[in-house]
């Protein structure tokens, strides 16, 4: 369980819930976290999503449906961004930051 330190910090949220979107690969997401920036903002703006989703889910305003729908997109988007990222990561080695070892354009 998280300290009280920890749960205050959005980066160790969001480094939290990657690892566990993306279960198995703890060691290279942590590597990644740690190092690359790009893929820390990555990883925040993800869970700036997922609770951006989670708020608008089920509220009874005229509007709310198509907010949920449109931060249910750009999360999976991002899902994407991070699956591929992740995957670059182990086809390379993960032994240095992403945009090191991986150039990448993401569009």
């Amino acid at each position: 369980m998280p300290n009280e330190r920890e749960s205050e910090n959005p980066d160790a949220d969001a480094l939290r819930l990657i690892k566990t979107a993306f279960a198995g690969r703890d060691a290279l997401i942590e590597r990644c976290f740690d190092r690359d920036e790009s893929f820390r903002v990555l990883c925040v703006d993800y869970v700036a999503c997922v609770a951006a989703s989670e708020c608008w889910k089920g509220r009874p305003e005229a509007y709310a449906l198509t907010r949920w729908r449109e931060y249910s997109d750009m999360l999976v988007a991002l899902d994407r961004d991070l699956q591929d990222w992740i995957e670059a990561l182990e086809d390379a080695g993960a032994d240095q930051p992403f945009a090191e070892n991986a150039k990448r354009e993401i569009p």
